[in-house]
């Protein structure tokens, strides 16, 4: 699984595709959405499953709800876990929620002032290779030397979930029939839920 924040999406587009030419299954929230599903149950599914977690470690990151979320998950259920930084933070591990997980965890230096990135492409460099052999030692098994040549045969890995009930989807569509009981912090979900799916559409 992959686990970023949406202002990279277009650079982890390009990872996800290289890991699949390489015979990983992935997990990318955006491959994921159906009409009616459950963003979060299907990204809870997503760790659940996955054998290895790539968090994707900006200052945007760190303070994004949903991103503390998936790695407070992938901890508790002791998914191993590669940070990769592609921003500089204040501190590392950084500072918040996240300190505690990111503790005793070195990351992989994709900020584009690190010598060894490439203009063109972040994935480009001998950073590349580190998460590769990372991935090949919590991953062992899969078969990395038969390159997928072309990525339209490289399907996205998919887990199946329960679809919702009429009333969720209800409360789905409708958040506002629920004003009530919305917090600050339900809003800010919402908020961040309705921007991705736009973005998928």
């Amino acid at each position: 699984m992959i686990s970023y924040q949406w202002d990279y999406q277009k650079y982890i587009i390009d990872l996800y595709k290289l890991l699949i030419k390489l015979n990983y299954k992935c997990w990318l929230d955006i491959f994921q959405m159906g009409g009616g599903d459950s963003l979060f149950e299907k990204i809870d599914n997503g760790i659940r499953y996955a054998k290895c977690v790539i968090a994707c470690i900006t200052p945007k990151y760190t303070k994004s709800i949903n991103c503390r979320r998936e790695m407070s998950l992938s901890d508790a259920l002791s998914k191993p876990i590669i940070p990769l930084l592609l921003e500089l933070t204040d501190t590392w591990p950084p500072s918040g929620p996240m300190s505690m997980i990111f503790t005793g965890k070195s990351f992989i230096d994709f900020r584009r002032s690190n010598k060894n990135i490439q203009n063109d492409s972040i994935w480009k460099s001998k950073q590349f290779k580190k998460l590769l052999a990372q991935l090949k030692e919590i991953i062992p098994e899969v078969d990395t030397g038969k390159f997928k040549k072309n990525i339209s045969q490289a399907r996205p890995s998919r887990i199946p979930v329960r679809r919702l009930t009429k009333n969720e989807k209800q409360l789905t569509i409708h958040p506002k029939n629920n004003a009530q009981q919305s917090t600050n912090v339900n809003d800010a979900l919402a908020t961040e839920l309705v921007s991705r799916l736009c973005s998928i559409m």
